[in-house]
């Protein structure tokens, strides 16, 4: 009777254990049947199986030298934006020192803001592979926690020149010392910063089930040698 709440495809697959066999449907069932509180993913021998590291770990956070570079990276990029700008007369009227400071900022504001709300990433945090999220992972951000999180960071800005670089460590300072790596700005929109890497199918964020079965597929293809579950399709989106 277990069986029955198997996925279907597991339900011929067979492994051998103390010289008998069992089915791997039998084996599955435990995993998906009514009343399982809580998904494990079978365990392989001389390893720790996906599923097993992602219920006992947090989620992983971004590198800090990947976040102080894209940011500087990006900044950077405001820099030599208004630089062309001037140099084809678009922004002559930028005469001074604080009036340049402000435009950058504005520009910079447009950059994060647009760019988080809709993908999570600037160009920046997209080449260094890294990616504003939920806590939960799912999701658009949104423009609301956008313009929070580039709040704090982007008044930072209007401040003298010399002063910015100081205030942006300031800043960042509290992820040295918070498990999962949160700025002041991180903490005020309730948002993390994730390695993400869109080429990989790993490091796509997917629904609990795909992964669950994912991850439980690739385990039972590996005890049976079913190539058909050793495939990295997951099947339709759900």
């Amino acid at each position: 009777m277990a069986a029955q709440y198997a996925p279907r495809r597991w339900r011929h697959s067979t492994r051998r254990v103390d010289g008998g066999t069992v089915r791997a449907a039998s084996m599955a069932a435990q995993y998906f049947a009514p009343g399982t509180t809580r998904c494990r993913s079978p365990p392989r021998r001389g390893s720790v199986s996906v599923m097993d590291e992602q219920e006992t770990s947090a989620p992983r956070r971004a590198a800090l030298w990947r976040r102080g570079l894209a940011r500087f990276i990006d900044y950077f990029a405001m820099l030599w934006a208004l630089f062309a700008l001037q140099v084809i007369g678009v922004t002559s009227w930028v005469d001074s020192t604080t009036t340049a400071f402000l435009t950058i900022a504005g520009l910079y504001a447009l950059l994060e803001i647009v760019y988080v709300a809709k993908r999570g990433q600037t160009p920046a945090k997209e080449l260094l592979k890294i990616r504003v999220v939920h806590p939960d992972q799912t999701g658009q951000l949104g423009w609301g926690v956008a313009v929070k999180r580039w709040a704090v960071p982007g008044l930072a800005m209007a401040l003298p020149w010399w002063s910015v670089p100081i205030a942006l460590v300031v800043l960042g300072l509290p992820a040295l010392f918070d498990p999962q790596g949160r700025t002041v700005y991180d903490r005020l929109a309730g948002t993390l910063v994730v390695p993400y890497d869109a080429t990989e199918v790993e490091g796509q964020i997917k629904s609990r089930k795909q992964l669950v079965r994912s991850v439980m597929d690739r385990n039972i293809g590996a005890i049976t040698g079913n190539p058909k579950l050793l495939s990295d399709d997951d099947g339709p989106n759900v």
